[in-house]
């Protein structure tokens, strides 16, 4: 029996030493290789928030409370029939503009997870814990620069003036033939309708997916979060044109304080109009019958505050009895002065000195203005710009295309104006920015800051109940333009 046992084990072994050698030799196919992984994770992706890294003031109020409350100083303004005095009379008396200011706090932030095994399987190539931080605390900050930029929270309350951030319901839209233009769309009578759109609306928004009036999260501890989407109410019908023959349709509205983005609707009716477009400029041209599912019936209602956030600066800009210059160009170009500048900035910079005394030192552009603004500059300044490099010891010519430009010098106080790309910002946008206030101000020695209430971001680790590491980075501030005349703010410029 055992013989018969040890004969069928040897030619089991025999069966499979052959099955093993029928490969010749060894190769890469084989399967017998190292891995060759370099030590720590490459972390490849874009972390870029310029306005809070280099321009954005930041302050720690530690008093508590749920507001921050100012009284500011609008103006002084002389008596009337000037300050000659008679003999032995007084003068009159001056009057001032105080405003009552209030900035309610408000929390941003995320979390991150961790579980006890990837920790362990970590160990040897990266420290699993570290990276969860760092990846929250890069997305916490590229948050924290929209906010601070765009937010639009309604936490501002102004007595006597406005802190109206709600969109409401934009004029009705008027809608064209678009000059007998190529295009597919069907022959028919059509109306058109539009949707004003918050920062946040415009990220939230696309053709495909449609506008979100509401957005729904779920959060680390289970609970859910619901916050309006960032959209106004929908318009009123536009007039209607018909298209004898298949051609092209355009639209465009009034421009919408708040607004960073519409979205527009075609149809034959409002039940029957479709999503066509959503553009970060006040007008739209559509070429194509409408591709978008989401019909202009399902928004019925102005879901454009966010009220877990805060007032960004520029909403705050934004804002009708802000002070500040506020100029939509409706999507038309960029202009040449004539003499290598552009006259928008120009009459912006103009204005913001004859009616405050402003000197800004920056202006933040999307990159597409960056790019129309650069072709101004140099074309308008004559031949085109070449450069030669020569080397001096070959003396080959090296000849290099194309410029940029760094500043921009404002033609009533001869500044250097800082020209920054911002890579967050619409199409479409420039911001002029005033660091500082060139008067005396020796209580507001900044024109606008992020005031935190106790403390800056805060990180908290969470008692594990699981198995998984639970880790929340949180800050409680709100923003404040203590100056909000101080900025300049031209929006809907075309990219030509």
């Amino acid at each position: 029996m055992f013989g018969q046992d040890m004969t069928r084990i040897e030619e089991i072994i025999a069966k499979a030493s052959g099955q093993m050698a029928s490969k010749a030799t060894i190769d890469t196919s084989t399967g017998i290789l190292a891995y060759d992984l370099e030590p720590l994770l490459k972390q490849i992706y874009p972390v870029l928030a310029p306005f809070r890294n280099t321009a954005l003031p930041r302050k720690i109020s530690k008093i508590g409370g749920s507001a921050l409350n100012a009284k500011r100083m609008l103006g002084v303004n002389p008596t009337s029939g000037g300050i000659g005095i008679a003999e032995g009379q007084r003068g009159g008396n001056i009057s001032v503009v105080e405003q009552d200011f209030s900035a309610s706090y408000r929390t941003i932030g995320q979390e991150a997870n961790l579980t006890f095994e990837a920790e362990d399987a970590a160990e040897g190539f990266d420290n699993a814990r570290a990276i969860r931080t760092t990846s929250l605390l890069n997305s916490n900050l590229m948050e924290e620069e929209r906010t601070v930029l765009f937010g639009n929270g309604g936490n501002i309350s102004i007595a006597g003036g406005s802190a109206q951030t709600a969109l409401g319901t934009p004029a009705a839209p008027t809608l064209t033939n678009n000059g007998g233009a190529a295009g597919t769309v069907a022959a028919a009578t059509y109306y058109g309708w539009v949707v004003a759109l918050t920062y946040n609306g415009l990220r939230n928004a696309s053709v495909s997916g449609g506008v979100a009036p509401t957005t729904t999260r779920t959060n680390a501890d289970n609970s859910t979060t619901t916050t309006n989407g960032g959209s106004s109410n929908i318009s009123a019908q536009s007039n209607s044109v018909t298209l004898s023959a298949a051609g092209s349709l355009a639209m465009s509205c009034a421009y919408v304080p708040g607004a960073f983005g519409y979205a527009w609707y075609v149809g034959t009716s409002k039940g029957s109009a479709y999503l066509a477009g959503v553009t970060p400029v006040n007008s739209f041209v559509l070429t194509a019958p409408p591709a978008g599912t989401q019909l202009a019936t399902a928004i019925t209602s102005d879901n454009s505050i966010d009220s877990y956030i805060f007032d960004g600066l520029i909403t705050q800009v934004q804002q009708p009895g802000s002070g500040s210059y506020v100029k939509s160009l409706d999507g038309a170009n960029l202009t040449s002065n004539g003499s290598a500048g552009i006259t928008e900035f120009d009459v912006a910079l103009a204005s913001m000195y004859d009616t405050n005394k402003l000197d800004p030192e920056e202006m933040y552009l999307d990159a597409g203005t960056m790019q129309s603004a650069n072709k101004k500059v140099l074309a308008g300044g004559g031949a085109p710009l070449y450069r030669f490099n020569l080397d001096a010891k070959t003396g080959a010519v090296d000849v290099v295309g194309g410029g940029t430009v760094g500043s921009y010098i404002n033609p009533i106080t001869k500044r250097l104006i800082k020209m920054i790309v911002h890579p967050w910002f619409p199409q479409g946008t420039a911001f002029i920015n005033s660091r500082t206030l060139p008067y005396h101000t020796a209580n507001v020695p900044v024109p606008y800051r992020l005031q935190a209430r106790v403390a800056d971001w805060r990180e908290y680790e969470w008692v594990p109940t699981t198995r998984v590491y639970g880790h929340g980075q949180y800050l409680t501030a709100a923003m404040v333009a203590y100056a909000p005349f101080a900025f300049g703010l031209i929006q809907n410029i075309g990219q030509n």
